[in-house]
This record gives C-alpha cells, sequence and structure tokens, in this order.
C-alpha cells in the first residue's frame, strides 16, 4: 500500500477505486492508478553532490532511531525523527539541496500537486547502503520509482574506473498522506530562559559517558552569566562538571545574567546527540525551556546545515 496525499485524488478519482493499491483517506484506488501518481502528481529527480556529508549525517541520525521522514521542497531538504512518544527525543535536520559549495545535489527537480512538496518515511540502514555505494560511484542519480506497486526512491549510480557500469538500489518509501504529514511538525518550543554556546561535543560526549556511571537521568543547569553544569546523582554518588565563560547563543543580545534554568533528561539521549561531534560542527548551543513545555534544545550547525535534538524533560 502507498498511502498518498488526499490532494492527489483530483488527479486519480477519474480512474475508479478497487481492491487493492493506493489509499487516500479511506478511499482505495486500483494498482492502474499508481502509475499516474508516480509520473502526474509526483516527481523527483535529483543527480547527488553531497553524498559524502549526507552520509555522515544519516549515520549520526541511526544512533536516534531506526527510520526517518524525510521532507522536501524546491527549496529544503529536511530529515525527520518525529517519534509521538512524550519520553522519546525528537530530531530535525535541515540541510541546503542546492548552492555553490554546500548544496546536496548538483541539479534538484521536484514537483507535485502538494505545492511542490513530497514526504515520505524510510529505513535509514536501507538509506545508508545506498549512500555508501554512491560515495564511491562518479554520478548519482535518485528519483521516485514504482516496482511492483510498491514506491521506492531509486538510486542510480554510475562509475567509470575501467568500463561504465550502473548499480540501481531502490529503497522503499512510505509516501505520507497530507493528514499524516500534518501531525509531522517540528516543536514549537517557546522561547528559551538560557541559551549558551556549548563546550566542543566530544568533550560534553566524554562527560555524560561519565555521568551515567552514576546514574541514568542527568542534571543540566544553566544561567545567562554563561556558566553550564551537569550533574548526576544518587544515595550513594555524586558527580558534577562546571563549565564558565560560555557565549550567549543569540549574538548582539542583551544579557540578564540572573536568568538561571534546571532541568533533567535521559543521559543516553544526550549521548546520543552528542555523537554528532563526527560531523565536524562548525558550532553548537542548547536552549532550555521552562513553564508548560519544558524542553532542552541542542542545535549542532554543520556550515549551513543544522540538527536540532529536542531532549525530552524528565520529571
Amino acid at each position: 500500500k502507498i498511502h498518498c496525499s488526499e490532494r492527489a485524488a483530483e488527479v486519480l478519482k477519474k480512474q475508479g477505486a478497487g481492491q487493492d493499491g493506493v489509499f487516500i483517506g479511506d478511499q482505495c484506488l486500483k494498482s492502474s492508478c499508481i502509475r499516474a501518481l508516480c509520473d502526474c502528481v509526483m516527481r523527483l529527480r535529483a543527480e547527488l553532490e553531497g553524498t559524502k556529508r549526507l552520509l555522515e549525517i544519516s549515520r549520526v541520525l541511526m544512533k536516534v532511531s531506526k527510520s526517518a521522514i524525510i521532507l522536501l521542497s524546491p527549496t529544503s531538504f529536511k530529515i525527520a525523527i518525529n517519534s509521538f512518544s512524550p519520553t522519546m527525543m525528537k530530531c530535525w535536520a535541515e540541510l541546503s539541496p542546492t548552492g555553490h559549495d554546500c548544496g546536496l545535489f548538483r541539479t534538484y527537480r521536484i514537483e507535485s500537486k502538494n505545492g511542490n512538496n513530497i514526504a515520505f518515511e524510510l529505513d535509514l540502514s536501507s538509506f545508508e547502503r545506498a549512500l555508501r555505494t554512491a560515495e564511491t560511484s562518479n554520478l548519482t542519480t535518485i528519483k521516485l520509482a514504482k516496482r511492483d506497486d510498491l514506491a521506492f526512491l531509486s538510486f542510480e549510480s554510475t562509475s567509470h574506473s575501467t568500463a561504465a557500469m550502473s548499480v540501481i538500489q531502490d529503497v522503499p518509501i512510505e509516501v505520507l498522506s497530507s493528514n499524516v504529514l500534518q501531525e509531522v511538525q517540528e516543536p514549537d518550543v517557546g522561547k528559551p530562559v538560557v541559551q549558551l554556546l556549548s563546550p566542543s561535543l566530544r568533550s560534553l560526549l566524554n562527560v555524560v559517558e561519565r555521568l551515567k556511571s552514576v546514574d541514568g537521568t542527568i542534571c543540566i543547569s544553566g544561567n545567562m552569566a554563561g556558566e553550564l553544569e551537569m550533574e548526576a546523582r544518587t544515595e550513594f554518588a555524586f558527580m558534577s562538571t562546571t563549565w564558565k565563560d560560555l557565549g550567549c547563543a543569540q549574538q548582539g543580545q542583551a544579557n540578564d545574567p540572573s536568568k538561571k534554568a534546571s532541568l533533567k533528561v535521559d543521559a543516553d539521549s544526550l549521548s546520543k546527540a552528542f555523537t554528532s561531534h563526527v560531523l565536524r560542527p562548525t558550532r553548537s548551543y542548547c536552549c532550555m525551556i521552562e513553564g508548560n513545555f519544558e524542553m532542552l534544545v541542542w542545535y549542532v550547525v554543520i556550515g549551513k546545515d543544522t540538527i536540532a535534538y529536542y531532549v525530552p524533560v524528565r520529571a
């Protein structure tokens, strides 16, 4: 079954309904409609250029979840890990699809009846395997494809070592309906109480790994005077690390040194977020939100790309 946008019904309605095929809401369309879906409703064709970068990011995201949602538009390429559980970490990566020296694609064409937006879910390990092949090729083209009434993100990689050779890898995808897509939204966390440039992610990871030996919950405290503290405490043991003179994440803003916040979060979630140090970020910063919607958000910036980790707070 391929779940797709309800707006696709305008294109496919005349072809009737059958026993199996594409589901649009509760309507089941004949398998013969799928070609119209792929050929008329949505198109994607792009030549990969930033393959190594996309491969590294996908490996980092695999630490968080086995699957992810990819959201495409003419100007954006987003990868979302959007757990519906309030106790699970969410992750949103926003990458530059095109641009001199920073784009993922050499050429990039996307069309759909849903405002030229396409969204689908895929298995990250299958995605990573296809990217590994693409990394060693001279040219890789990706596009949406249909095989045996199933939807795929198809990678065609061509190498020119001794003789031209092409390898096609089809990554199974589930196209998301507009109803499902409405629930896939980046968290709106409001204004942070504390927002600080963070120490290096590698050093943070080392600290968290040591604190985990004490307890699985870490208390993070910070203030706008530039201090950040992590601690783990039990009845029998206590360990903490403090950093000072950290800069404000929002440059040029007037800071109130008296502003402070303290949140308890899952140590494993922090470890997964801090493994993104392998991406060699240009900077990273944390935002601490208190009140009705408590949240710790850690932003990792790699050039023009950004990964945001939304870490839920423990009671």
